[in-house]
């Protein structure tokens, strides 16, 4: 949970340590230059914070920053278990500046790395799955899912979509969970979606019922998003659905690191991105 009170130290703050970690410059000059960093999402989020802030849109220019802080919060938990992954990650921020569309993902492997290495999980950063927690036998793999114009716009139709592309991959099997951020469908999603994310029971039914029609063999699918409420909160949660046939080791895994709790949804902010 971030909660925002001093915008200005914050924000400084932030843009300061992603410059340090990322190597990253996010500068524009009013007549059409832009580094390389303010091409990416991130550079996005520190140019909309100043601009929402000079419009008066203070709720809005608080969700960018705590974004920033949350991020760097992250990066910071992953700079010190070791330089070797962090390269990693900046590696692939530098290539969202040619590439929005994969900064979704890596945001959520940021989260997931941060929080593995909070909890005292020892993994590997690997490619396919994109975690392995060797030590337990479970796998963690990570997608996304977002606007476009190709497709479905439904919540509930990205889903199924990325759950049966990634049910054609060697490592979909009962011991792998598959974790999905949906923040930027959410952010732009209607009502009634929204309500049905917040009534966990029903979304897991869907959930259960689409690994049926898929004959996915997950182990378990975990909804994640951003989310910052009234009181300036800045939260990232999950919905986390187990299939039936879920490896037992795995289950004991999520039990123990990834609980099953409540969702946060409305009122509030959805944010474009983590």
């Amino acid at each position: 949970m971030i909660l925002m009170d001093n915008w200005s130290a914050n924000y400084i703050a932030s843009v300061s340590e992603l410059n340090r970690m990322l190597g990253l410059r996010f500068v524009w000059d009013g007549h059409g230059y832009a580094s390389k960093g303010s091409r990416t999402p991130v550079g996005e989020s520190i140019l909309m914070a100043g601009i929402f802030h000079n419009k008066g849109d203070y709720s809005q220019r608080n969700v960018e920053i705590a974004k920033l802080i949350i991020l760097v919060k992250h990066l910071q938990t992953i700079e010190r278990y070791g330089q070797g992954l962090l390269n990693t990650f900046k590696k692939i921020i530098h290539d969202t500046s040619k590439n929005w569309g994969t900064y979704f993902g890596v945001r959520l492997e940021i989260n997931l790395a941060a929080s593995l290495i909070e909890k005292k999980v020892s993994f590997v950063k690997t490619e396919s799955p994109d975690f392995t927690i060797r030590e337990c036998g479970v796998y963690m793999e990570c997608a996304s899912i977002h606007r476009s114009n190709v497709g479905s716009s439904k919540l509930i139709d990205k889903i199924r979509s990325v759950v049966a592309g990634k049910s054609k991959k060697e490592y979909c099997n009962p011991s792998t969970a598959l974790c999905v951020d949906i923040t930027n469908v959410l952010a732009t999603t209607d009502e009634s979606e929204n309500e049905l994310l917040a009534s966990q029971d029903e979304m897991k039914g869907i959930i259960k019922q689409m690994l049926r029609n898929t004959n996915s063999s997950y182990g378990s699918i975990m909804l994640f998003s951003y989310f910052m409420d009234l009181k300036s909160c800045f939260h990232s949660g999950y919905v986390r659905t187990d299939n039936e046939n879920i490896a037992p080791k795995l289950l004991d895994f999520l039990d123990k690191y990834f609980p099953i709790g409540e969702f946060r949804t409305g009122p509030g902010w959805t944010p474009k991105a983590g």
